[in-house]
């Protein structure tokens, strides 16, 4: 099945995959309607693989508790502040709203500090 492409007034399209057995199926819930109030997103709520807790968005990985042996390690899934953070990044970088500052040079904070002392 395709993503319809999204338009300026159709609402993000969220799927979350998760583990039934390791009972994140409250997780999941919780999140969609987090999604859901936050962003007015579509949310499909899905079972998916063991130790899974994935979030896609327009059918791309955009959160996720990690490979299969991370899933296999690791128990619990991600908190929901850490997989809104991973979210609402991964807008950001897609709309370009990121605005990244880059560490100065040493060079240039060299040239700084010593214009500095000769005031």
């Amino acid at each position: 099945m395709a993503d319809a492409p999204q338009t300026a007034t159709s609402p993000l399209r969220f799927r979350i995959l998760y583990c039934d057995p390791c009972g994140y199926e409250s997780r999941a819930r919780d999140l969609a309607a987090e999604l859901q109030a936050r962003f007015g997103a579509e949310v499909e709520i899905e079972e998916g693989r063991f130790g899974q807790f994935d979030v896609l968005l327009e059918g791309k990985l955009v959160a996720s508790k990690g490979g299969f042996w991370r899933r296999v390690t690791i128990h619990g899934a991600p908190p929901q502040e850490k997989l809104l953070a991973a979210i609402e990044k991964h807008l950001a970088v897609r709309d370009g709203d990121v605005c990244e500052i880059e560490p100065r040079s040493k060079s240039v904070a060299r040239s700084s500090d010593t214009e500095r002392r000769d005031l």
